[in-house]
C-alpha cells in the first residue's frame, strides 16, 4: 500500500514540477534570430535589417528602439501596399508590440529596421552590430549578418518583377 501512495506523491510532484519549468516566466528576455541585412554598395547609407524576434515571456513587449555604432539612426517601419499595388514605407512611431510567446517576423515588405547614414559600406560576410531597447527588460545586443546584395531568404515572399512593355 505504501509504494502506490509514495509513486502517486512522487508522480504528481513531478508532473507539477513539469508543468512548472515549461510555463513562461513573466520577464523572460525577447531573443533575435536569423537578423540579416544586404551589403552595400560605396555611397550608399542606408539599408533595411531583417530578422525574427521571440518574446518568451507570459506578457507583451514592444520593441521601441534600435541603434548601431556604425550609423547615424536606425528607425522601426513598416512597409504597405495600397489597392492599387503601391508600396509605402512608414515608421512605427509608436514601437512593434511582440505577443506574449509569439514570434515577430521583420521582413522584405513588412517590418524593418530602415538604417541611415551608415558611416561606410556594409561588406558581406561582415557583421553589424545592433542593440534593441524593449519597453520592458534590458536592451539586447546582437550582430546582424551583412548578406550578399542580392540576398532573398527562402522564407520570404519573391519580389515582384514588372516588366514595361
Amino acid at each position: 500500500m505504501f509504494k502506490p501512495v509514495l509513486c502517486l506523491l512522487v508522480c504528481s510532484y513531478s508532473l507539477v514540477l513539469g508543468l512548472v519549468a515549461n510555463a513562461a516566466p513573466a520577464t523572460a528576455t525577447p531573443m533575435v534570430h536569423d537578423a540579416w541585412v544586404r551589403a552595400t554598395p560605396p555611397g550608399v547609407t542606408t539599408a533595411a535589417i531583417y530578422m525574427v524576434l521571440h518574446n518568451p515571456a507570459a506578457t507583451p513587449v514592444t520593441l521601441r528602439q534600435a541603434s548601431s555604432p556604425l550609423a547615424r539612426q536606425l528607425e522601426l517601419h513598416t512597409t504597405t501596399t495600397d489597392a492599387q499595388g503601391v508600396s509605402r514605407m512608414a515608421a512605427l512611431t509608436t514601437g512593434l508590440l511582440v505577443p506574449a510567446g509569439a514570434h515577430v517576423a521583420l521582413a522584405p515588405g513588412g517590418h524593418h529596421v530602415m538604417v541611415y547614414g551608415l558611416q561606410a559600406p556594409l561588406v558581406s560576410g561582415q557583421e553589424l552590430p545592433l542593440r534593441l531597447e524593449f519597453d520592458q527588460g534590458p536592451a539586447i545586443t546582437t550582430r546582424v549578418k551583412i548578406m550578399p546584395p542580392d540576398y532573398w531568404p527562402a522564407t520570404a515572399p519573391t519580389p515582384a518583377h514588372h516588366h514595361h512593355h
